[in-house]
């Protein structure tokens, strides 16, 4: 991998029902935009392609989607969504668009909106200088989302014989990982409810007063 260009494309992974917020993480306000809207942005100024992951009857998303110019050919369907965030992640690793032209993936969830982008372009670098490695950032000693993977693993860990979970199959390749420390309180930030997304809004999200 050291002889090809490093090029990194982003999945963002926003199959999830939202079942505990009550209503779309993806559509909620984030600043002036949208969670969804946001995070494209963010994506597309740091990553080439972006890719969303998300279920083939959310409407609201694709109309969301269909108003920022996001092409169809992006988005990935996941009919299985029911059954858990590694099914999007098998998916999003086997996306056919990146062959030829994509080195590294970063798997990023649609509840992160609050992470700084100077995080991601550490990562970015990060990834650079170890083409061969897992990059996950550390923050409060653990290690968080996103996920920055070269290809080359893709198939590994997409094996859904041998992992159930995302968690098991970093695991089971736990000496390729090298955790990045980073000092962004938002990588140890999601809101699954209301309560929660008010507090994000209130610590991370732009244009409050």
């Amino acid at each position: 991998m050291t002889d090809v260009p490093f090029r990194c494309g982003a999945a963002i992974l926003a199959a999830g029902a939202s079942s505990r917020m009550g209503r779309a993480k993806t559509l909620l306000p984030w600043g002036s935009r949208t969670v969804i809207s946001h995070l494209v942005g963010v994506y597309r100024d740091l990553t080439e392609p972006v890719v969303i992951v998300c279920r083939p009857d959310d409407f609201p998303l694709h109309t969301e989607l269909d108003a920022l110019g996001f092409p169809a050919t992006n988005r990935i369907a996941n009919p299985d969504a029911a059954s858990g965030m590694y099914s999007s992640v098998r998916l999003a690793l086997q996306w056919p668009g990146w062959r030829d032209r994509t080195t590294h993936v970063l798997l990023g969830l649609v509840d992160q909106p609050q992470i700084l982008p100077v995080s991601i372009s550490r990562l970015l670098d990060a990834a650079r200088r170890r083409p061969d490695r897992i990059i996950q950032p550390l923050h409060r000693g653990r290690c968080r989302h996103p996920v920055l993977l070269p290809l080359t693993l893709a198939g590994p860990l997409a094996d859904p014989k041998r992992y159930q979970t995302l968690r098991e199959a970093l695991g089971d390749h736990q000496e390729q990982v090298f955790a990045l420390q980073l000092d962004d309180p938002g990588l140890s930030t999601d809101f699954d409810t209301p309560v929660q997304y008010e507090e994000a809004v209130k610590r991370f999200s732009p244009n409050q007063p």
